[in-house]
């Protein structure tokens, strides 16, 4: 799976295609997650879509034009990246590490 999803964002995707991705962080390093998204702002160049499944890796959330839908309640709302908690998470923890893990062990 992992070679076959490399090998679509590394040989480019398919004009006009829509595609659909489940987590696709879960393999990919951070430098190779960017080129994942440059493989996808290609692919918009010839009318193709993507759309990311649960909590899509955090370049991903700030991906240019992206629209961000939750499952409310309520029906589908929009929710800015910046108010995901994955990106919260992530920005406590880039912005003193050392303080983040004592905080998640209480010590």
């Amino acid at each position: 799976m992992v070679k076959a999803m490399w090998r679509c964002f590394a040989t480019g995707f398919l004009a006009g295609g829509v595609y659909l991705f489940d987590e696709p962080e879960a393999a990919l390093s951070p430098v190779r997650q960017i080129e994942c998204l440059q493989s996808v702002r290609e692919a918009e160049k010839t009318g193709g879509r993507a759309v990311c499944h649960r909590d899509p890796f955090p370049f991903c959330l700030a991906y240019p034009g992206a629209t961000l839908l939750y499952l409310t309640p309520f029906g589908l709302m929009e929710h800015p990246f910046q108010q995901t908690e994955h990106f919260q998470v992530l920005g406590e923890f880039y912005k003193a590490p050392e303080d983040f893990m004592n905080t998640i062990f209480d010590e």
